[in-house]
């Protein structure tokens, strides 16, 4: 067919769905340290929403912003020779990477930063099993996939919700 009509799968999460790995989690870890220099043995913050809080439906806004505000806040009340021992893992993914990159830079919070690209949904899964904890959105209302995987993993989930519409979904929170 010339014109074969196109098919398109909407999938708003930061996993790379077309290559899921067949390995274990020690070379899962070796690859996570030499390319993008992850130590999984140091504390470290899992942050996997999608960069999206400077325009659009306020239904897709993630709120970005205002996590990047709570890191730096964070990180300010710590003793300075700690600082550099505490990494936030971000997706380079959504239309406002580069806002948050600026707010970043704004804020000199860059040195605790390790942006990676979307990856297989197993390597997610792995992250947020050896995380601190998995720092979800700040703007929408209810739990997305992030938030759920992040609690099926076993994760502490840092998320901001709204209870009165989560129950309309989960009667008895999670």
């Amino acid at each position: 067919w010339p014109n074969k009509p196109q098919r398109y799968c909407f999938f708003l999460h930061p996993y790379n769905v077309r290559t899921p790995p067949d390995k274990n989690k020690k070379i899962i870890f070796n690859e996570l340290y030499y390319r993008y220099n992850i130590d999984t043995s140091m504390p470290f913050f899992l942050c996997p929403a999608r960069h999206h809080w400077v325009n659009g439906n306020a239904s897709v806004l993630k709120g970005n912003d205002i996590m990047i505000r709570g890191i730096a806040s964070f990180l300010s009340k710590l003793p300075k020779n700690d600082h550099g021992k505490i990494k936030f893992i971000f997706n380079r993914w959504g239309v406002d990477v580069k806002a948050s990159d600026a707010l970043i830079d704004e804020l000199g919070i860059q040195d605790n930063i390790i942006w990676i690209p979307p990856l297989p949904k197993l390597i997610y899964l792995t992250l947020m099993s050896r995380s601190c904890a998995v720092i979800d959105q700040f703007n929408a209302k209810t739990f997305g996939g992030v938030a759920l995987d992040a609690i099926s993993s076993g994760s502490i989930l840092i998320s901001s919700i709204d209870e009165e519409c989560i129950r309309l979904k989960f009667p008895v929170l999670p």
